[in-house]
């Protein structure tokens, strides 16, 4: 659920983005399985639409939902992940799962 926060976070506050599943996960610092699964979720759920890919990069955007309810919740959940106080009221109520971000010391990276 955190994962799919980040990149979900990070693709709207880059609009659209020509990507690979890997350039997202070395810039928010997961793993490339983790992202391309968030990924797969995002657009199976229809908040994310990507198109096919092309020598392993993609274009990524938001879909953003129709339904106004929907909507709303969305903007809200951008609106919170703005600032770091809202991040870490996500991150103390989302589901933590065992998905976790890799820990990054000195250039490398331990599991």
């Amino acid at each position: 659920m955190i994962v799919r926060r980040a990149v979900l976070s990070f693709l709207y506050r880059h609009d659209t983005s020509l990507t690979s599943a890997a350039q997202i996960a070395r810039l928010l610092g997961h793993d490339r399985a983790t992202v391309s699964a968030a990924l797969e979720t995002l657009e199976s759920t229809g908040l994310i639409e990507r198109s096919r890919g092309s020598q392993g990069v993609r274009l990524h955007r938001i879909s953003v939902p129709e339904d106004p309810l929907q909507y709303s919740c969305f903007i809200e959940l951008m609106k919170l992940d703005k600032k770091r106080e809202g991040r870490l009221l996500l991150l103390k109520h989302l589901p933590r799962g065992s998905m976790r971000p890799l820990i990054r010391t000195r250039g490398l990276r331990l599991a």
